[in-house]
């Protein structure tokens, strides 16, 4: 299979609850900012390029997934060609394959083995289907590789953040009521947390850390994102950026006589 060498190479073993990347339950500060006196529009665009010039990745590592009634972990590979086409296999303890999720950004097909498979649209909500995360797949996508998703914004300033020491990039649509955080980790745009309100409320809380460089950009090795009534934690053994993933791979092949049933 095109997984085994990643699957080879995957020997962290992770048991529900082990996770460093665990919530400890305390709210996070309030930011101290103050204004600085720089443009912002060198550092969107440096965003934006990042963003852009992300078309592939391939991970491998650990998920864990907790709220809206769900709590699950295991280990995980993820192919994802931007916008929306992803494979994830979802593995046991023993790395035997537990849940297969395909999408060729149309269509979308789900199997647990020794169960039927489904088959449906994959509408852009294929991630959210099985873990619940409310965000579109481009928007989990960019975020589980370290990038920020694209935030339609009418104002653009850059704070210091006086307790971290980072500069921060915030993005605001007054319109919507919408703002968007971005703490920088260095003049590259590399991203240590986004967080997004609406209404006064936090919506999405996003930390990345432990980074690693592929494709002459710094990836995270550890991801965390909290929309409020959900969190998912992954942690990556191997990642890679900008490879050319065969077509074949965003769609299953199913056994012989497993039956299909509509989505």
């Amino acid at each position: 299979m095109w997984f085994a060498g990643a699957r080879q190479g995957l020997t962290f073993l992770f048991f529900l609850g082990g996770l460093s990347l665990a919530w400890n339950g305390c709210a996070p500060r309030a930011p101290l900012l103050e204004p600085v006196d720089l443009p912002a529009t060198p550092v969107v665009e440096r965003l934006e390029a990042r963003r852009t010039s992300l078309l592939t990745f391939r991970a491998a590592g650990t998920i864990r997934v907790e709220g809206a009634g769900r709590q699950w972990s295991g280990r995980a590979l993820l192919l994802a060609e931007l916008p929306r086409r992803l494979r994830l296999e979802l593995l046991s303890f023993f790395g035997q394959p537990v849940l297969y999720v395909v999408s060729d950004g149309n269509e979308v097909v789900t199997w647990a083995p020794g169960q039927p498979a489904s088959r449906g649209f994959a509408l852009g909500r294929v991630i959210q289907a099985f873990s619940s995360i409310p965000l579109d797949d481009e928007e989990v996508m960019f975020l589980l590789a370290g990038c920020a998703p694209e935030f339609r914004y009418r104002e653009a300033q850059l704070f210091r953040d006086v307790q971290e020491r980072a500069y921060v990039l915030q993005l605001e649509d007054p319109s919507r009521g919408e703002i968007e955080r971005l703490w920088l980790e260095d003049d590259a745009a590399t991203i240590g947390r986004l967080e997004r309100f609406q209404g006064g409320r936090s919506r999405l809380d996003a930390v990345f850390s432990g980074f690693t460089n592929a494709g002459g950009f710094s990836y995270p090795q550890e991801v965390r994102i909290d929309t409020g009534g959900l969190q998912l934690a992954v942690r990556y053994q191997v990642f890679t950026a900008n490879e050319t993933l065969p077509d074949e791979v965003f769609h299953l092949e199913l056994p012989p006589g497993v039956e299909v049933l509509p989505q």
